[in-house]
């Protein structure tokens, strides 16, 4: 107020109480609307922080991490959480990974040994004993992708 009155914007003598505690009251207003962004966003950072690793996690990257404010406010332990969280995410999508590779693997070699071996039998020129062995061995495959599957 004081400042306003020395620099002749308003008259000393026509303040009234009301309006004194008018104009207090939306300086303060303003004053404090400008010191709540960069003082919110510095509170609210790991918060936004941590909202973007969610959404890259959705996204299936598995590897991200959010800092830790090594301090123990519950928005820290929510990120060590996370973290903890991403760390099993990635093991399991390894683990799936591999699990589907070798699956198909040792589905895939049954399949091939089978389709070989009915082929072979297709030959006119083998024996009946070498028929019977071809045969069994095809019986075996067979049992094998049964008792994957």
């Amino acid at each position: 107020m004081f400042v306003l009155i020395k620099c002749n914007i308003i008259s000393y003598i026509r303040i009234t109480p009301r309006l004194f505690l008018m104009i207090g009251l939306i300086v303060s207003t303003i004053i404090g609307t400008i010191l709540t962004f960069p003082i919110g966003n510095h509170f609210l950072r790991p918060l936004n922080q941590l909202i973007e690793a969610t959404q890259e996690v959705s996204r299936g990257n598995f590897s991200v991490k959010v800092k830790e404010l090594e301090k123990n406010y519950e928005i820290d332990k929510l990120i060590r959480s996370f973290n903890t969280m991403t760390n099993e995410l990635s093991s399991i999508e390894m683990f799936r990974k591999n699990f589907i590779n070798n699956f198909s693997h040792e589905f895939r070699t049954p399949i091939v040994s089978i389709r070989g071996f009915a082929r072979q039998l297709k030959n006119s020129t083998l024996t009946d004993e070498m028929r019977k062995e071809y045969i069994d061995i095809i019986i075996r495959e067979s049992e094998r992708l049964t008792n994957m599957s």
